[in-house]
């Protein structure tokens, strides 16, 4: 498939326009429900048209259609400029869902201005601004304060933060604007090779990837790095009463202690990770 070429995939509850032939095979394991089952049998259950739906890191706009499809009033970001053209394709081949869809192409940081978005592949879903320049390729975006784009939300809120690396600083400043009222957070935590660089110094000793001994070492070296960063993603949703972990490539939720998900985290598995902090019940067609 040509960039050029124009094509529409029906996915039901809404259509898109695939740009390159990887995003088309993409919808295509969308459309077969082999795309992050757990999230988005998670975003069906919770999301209705009372719901406001803060996707953090939007992309060409998986979760952000679907969440539309159901009624949610959407604001989604997505600095990625390529990305940011096939979600906008996306949204104009959908007019009826448009009127939901708040598309702000900033990405969320402590300070508003411009960074270096990172990047192995412009309109990837690896976009990350912890990246640096040794790991990818980079451009410049605009960013813009959680608190401004976010403070004057009225009613509960479902987060969904996915930015590759970035939710170690980002999520503890949103979970801290307290007029936004979170009820239920969903959350993608990344490896170390995510931001081995944004907070520790592994990568600059020189360790190459080749040998078991060393892959472990800049592991284990990585998950002290990262500890306190860690940390504090566990105290910023300390506020939470349940917590749930998914079983990576399937829709299985499992209940989690706030010890057993810091664990996980330490061991670097990389979790999909669901709070709330309002009593539900994940019922037999969730769990």
């Amino acid at each position: 498939m040509k960039s050029d070429e124009s094509y529409t995939l029906d996915l039901g509850e809404f259509v898109v326009v695939p740009k390159t032939e990887s995003e088309l095979a993409f919808w295509l394991r969308f459309q077969e429900q082999k795309w992050e089952p757990e999230i988005l049998r998670l975003i069906k259950l919770l999301t209705n048209s009372a719901t406001t739906f803060v996707d953090v890191g939007a992309w060409i706009g998986p979760t952000t259609l679907i969440a539309s499809a159901l009624g949610a009033r959407v604001i989604a970001f997505e600095p990625d400029p390529q990305a940011l053209v096939s979600l906008r394709a996306n949204l104009q081949a959908n007019p009826h869902l448009q009127p939901l869809i708040d598309l702000r192409s900033v990405a969320l940081s402590s300070k508003d201005g411009e960074a270096s978005l990172g990047t192995t592949s412009l309109g990837g879903s690896g976009s990350s601004l912890v990246l640096t320049p040794t790991d990818s390729d980079h451009v410049q975006v605009a960013t813009s304060s959680p608190t401004v784009e976010l403070g004057g939300i009225d009613g509960p809120v479902i987060l969904k933060v996915d930015i590759e690396g970035g939710e170690y600083e980002l999520l503890p400043k949103l979970l801290s604007i307290k007029t936004l009222n979170v009820s239920d957070l969903i959350l993608s935590v990344h490896s170390y090779r995510h931001v081995l660089q944004a907070h520790g110094s592994v990568t600059r000793i020189g360790f190459s990837e080749k040998g078991v001994l060393t892959r472990l070492l800049r592991q284990t070296l990585a998950s002290l790095s990262l500890f306190g960063p860690k940390l504090s993603i566990m105290r910023a949703t300390g506020g939470f009463d349940y917590r749930y972990y998914s079983l990576q490539g399937s829709d299985v939720w499992v209940k989690s202690s706030k010890l057993r998900l810091f664990f996980k985290l330490l061991r670097n598995e990389n979790p999909e990770v669901y709070f709330t902090n309002k009593y539900r019940i994940l019922n037999a067609d969730t769990t």
